[in-house]
């Protein structure tokens, strides 16, 4: 989980809910690519931020992470907001003034949706991996059967000449 606010009680706060659940929280100044594929959540305070650079922003995490859940810190409740959040596939929206029992409650369902696909992933990779070397396992026994045959007849072949 990776939480970006300038305020930092709401940061402190959030991070101790997160820990509280057993959640693992990345504290960087810089956040590099290599770090977007890693986290499941991200958490942003949008109060700073024009609604073109979080557009801009999400759309390119999302291209190097597309299952990361994204929940926006906003005070801006309004219908461009609104659509904006939905285009982008941001996962959650609270709005200020900010209850605790309503924070808890929304980081707690985020980070459940993001173990539930963490783990759909992990199975259905595992299963396309296992399908993959099952197609070179019976790839590997044609060849083999094909092999025999060819030296079948090479060794009937040479019992004819002699």
């Amino acid at each position: 989980m990776f939480i970006k606010t300038e305020d930092k009680e709401l940061e402190e706060i959030m991070k101790g809910i997160m820990l509280e659940m057993g959640a693992k929280v990345v504290e960087v100044n810089d956040i590099s690519e290599v770090d977007f594929r890693k986290i499941d959540v991200l958490i942003l305070d949008t109060r700073e931020i024009s609604d073109e650079w979080l557009f801009e922003f999400i759309n390119e995490v999302k291209k190097v992470n597309q299952r990361l859940k994204v929940m926006i810190v906003t005070c801006k409740n309004n219908i461009k907001s609104s659509i904006l959040v939905m285009k982008v596939g941001i996962t959650e929206e609270i709005f200020f003034p900010i209850e605790v029992k309503q924070l808890k409650n929304r980081l707690k369902s985020l980070l459940k949706s993001a173990e539930k696909e963490k783990k759909e992933g992990f199975f259905s990779n595992l299963q396309k991996s296992l399908r993959a070397l099952n197609f070179v396992d019976r790839r590997k026994l044609v060849r083999t059967k094909e092999k025999r045959k060819e030296t079948l007849k090479k060794v009937e072949k040479n019992e004819k000449e002699n």
